[in-house]
């Protein structure tokens, strides 16, 4: 039977396996990024078809509607500096042969998120939005630029982005995410190395389990999503904006990805090592 696992890495040709709902991050250090990783997935069955370590994290009452978060903690090193340059999204290692339905499928994201831009029709799908608009929660701080990032204290990431917003002092919950959806308000944000940002991007709708992969939309649509990869990777990366203004991903600052696996892969055994290196 089809399985998934789960690998992060500063790019896409360096991942590596990582165990989901760990309380220990990944540690991914680059010329362009500092930073831990973390995944917490709901009901997950791993490699070896053996239920994931049981979490609290989908008990806590902002997060019992999500199935799965992907949680990023660290500093984008940015040439310039723009807000507007880090995208988030999905980038595919091959062409997708999408089922019927996928349009209602994206039309369903873009009401959840209308920065979305994608081309899932290329020799390299992407789908990517403007990380400061797209993910659900989102923690600035302020840190000397010699310092390491903090530690992780806790996997629930409290949304407080009001240090980001110019001639603010409040947290700009709710409306964070309406307020960069402005590419001018983004543009406004300057990054460096004492903007130390955590992030989750959780959403319910899809389960990973001994089946793998599957999306099950409140629109009545529901795919096996393990039936289009074709053993590609499903990527969800943090990437600088394409300089030429063509769309897609550019410089990449991290990466996480679920890979189908069957029953007589090889599996590495050494999942959570540090992860560093220059980008290619």
């Amino acid at each position: 039977m089809p399985q998934i696992r789960v690998l992060a890495g500063p790019s896409p040709s360096s991942l590596h396996p990582i165990q989901a709902n760990s309380t220990t991050g990944c540690r991914i250090k680059t010329s362009t990024y500092d930073g831990e990783l973390s995944v917490y997935l709901k009901n997950f069955i791993d490699e070896h078809g053996v239920p994931g370590v049981k979490t609290e994290y989908f008990e806590h009452p902002e997060r019992q509607g999500c199935t799965w978060s992907i949680q990023a903690r660290g500093v984008e090193v940015l040439e310039r500096g723009v807000g507007d340059d880090v995208m988030f999204g999905n980038v595919f290692d091959r062409p997708l042969h999408l089922p019927y339905g996928s349009s209602a499928a994206l039309g369903f994201v873009k009401l959840l998120d209308s920065t979305l831009e994608y081309d899932l029709q290329g020799d390299k799908p992407w789908a990517l939005s403007p990380y400061l608009a797209t993910t659900p929660f989102l923690s600035h701080t302020k840190i000397s630029p010699e310092e390491d990032p903090p530690p992780i204290t806790s996997n629930i990431i409290i949304d407080d982005a009001g240090g980001l917003i110019p001639n603010s002092t409040v947290p700009m919950q709710p409306d964070r995410r309406k307020h960069f959806s402005s590419p001018e308000h983004r543009r406004s944000v300057k990054l460096g190395p004492s903007d130390f940002i955590q992030t989750d991007f959780c959403y319910g709708y899809l389960s990973f389990d001994n089946n793998g992969l599957a999306v099950d939309l409140p629109i009545g649509l529901s795919l096996d999503l393990m039936k289009y990869w074709h053993g590609g990777r499903a990527i969800f990366a943090c990437c600088k904006r394409r300089d030429d203004g063509s769309g897609g991903p550019g410089e990449i600052f991290w990466c996480m990805a679920f890979e189908r696996k069957e029953d007589d892969d090889e599996v590495e055994e050494d999942a959570m090592e540090d992860i560093s290196g220059d980008i290619d």
